[in-house]
């Protein structure tokens, strides 16, 4: 005869508050002159300047046609010597999901130029965007696989996936990699994202 207690098993955790919070750490702004405070110093006139300064801001956003939580994300360069100044330099929609407990996120890009052209999109034409409007901006294996650790959150990209997925010969891989132009990861924190 057995005897004892019996307990109800804990809910597995499905991934929604961590995914509530990564969000919660990518609406914002943030620049990197905090990390390189030598960049703004910079002289407009510098002939070398082997660094550039990048500000970020990202805010979620929801439509009416698109499935998912999204988040808009924009980089501007900043000029040297004058951090107020910037001009837009990326683009892009996360669209954020959860499958088996694991956060993910897909970039999109806009299809149309000149809404790069535009500036900022407005809360409104974000709210109308369509499927239509937008491709994916990698292949559809080349998925960010987020993870929670401690305070802040890794997102990363598996190499091996990426170059398989978009059959990257092998001397352009490497030319991508030694000209910096290829980002497989990324930190985000409540004081920065790298």
């Amino acid at each position: 005869m057995l005897t004892g207690l019996a307990y109800a098993a804990e809910p597995e955790p499905n991934g929604e508050a961590e995914l509530l919070r990564l969000l919660d750490l990518l609406n914002g702004r943030f620049d990197n002159l905090q990390q390189m405070r030598f960049v703004a110093a910079t002289a407009a006139d510098a002939k070398v300047n082997h660094y550039e300064a990048m500000r970020m801001q990202g805010r979620s956003f929801s439509s009416t046609q698109l499935e998912g939580r999204w988040i808009y994300s924009q980089t501007d360069k900043i000029e040297p010597g004058d951090a107020s100044k910037g001009k837009l330099y990326r683009q892009v929609l996360q669209q954020f999901f959860i499958t088996d407990g694991q956060i993910y996120s897909r970039a999109w890009r806009f299809n149309d130029p000149a809404v790069k052209q535009q500036g900022t999109p407005s809360d409104d034409f974000l709210l109308q965007l369509s499927p239509k409007q937008l491709s994916m901006a990698m292949s559809e294996p080349c998925l960010t696989r987020w993870a929670q650790v401690g305070e802040q959150f890794t997102g990363r990209i598996d190499p091996a996936t990426l170059f398989a997925a978009v059959e990257i010969q092998e001397r352009e891989a490497s030319a991508l990699f030694r000209t910096n132009r290829l980002s497989v990861g990324q930190l985000v924190s409540r004081r920065r994202v790298w």
